[in-house]
């Protein structure tokens, strides 16, 4: 079985949302990457990610914005006489407490 991620899972749901909202079926955008519809179907389904090339032409492609597959920036926030910060990389969250 193979395991997968949320962020695979996520990023998956992504790029079936922007395919039919942009009116693309599988198969036109696997030939536009010139790829197999089965691996259009894996993407989506979160159990193969695109590499970096397709991934670019996927979000161009889909007009996916940004925001939608990359992480939140950096964040900061004080509390008190401590900062809190807090940082997500694919999926996980990481968070640093400094006191002042």
């Amino acid at each position: 079985m193979v395991k997968r991620t949320l962020s695979q899972n996520h990023l998956g749901c992504i790029i079936r949302s922007y395919r039919l909202q942009r009116g693309f079926t599988q198969a036109q955008l696997a030939e536009t990457l010139n790829v197999s519809v089965q691996q259009i179907q894996k993407y989506e389904c979160g159990k193969n990610e695109p590499n970096l090339e397709r991934f670019r032409n996927l979000v161009q492609m889909l007009h996916i914005p940004p925001q939608e597959v990359l992480p939140p920036p950096r964040q900061s926030c004080q509390i008190k006489n401590e900062v809190c910060i807090s940082l997500q990389i694919r999926g996980t969250r990481f968070e640093r407490l400094f006191s002042e």
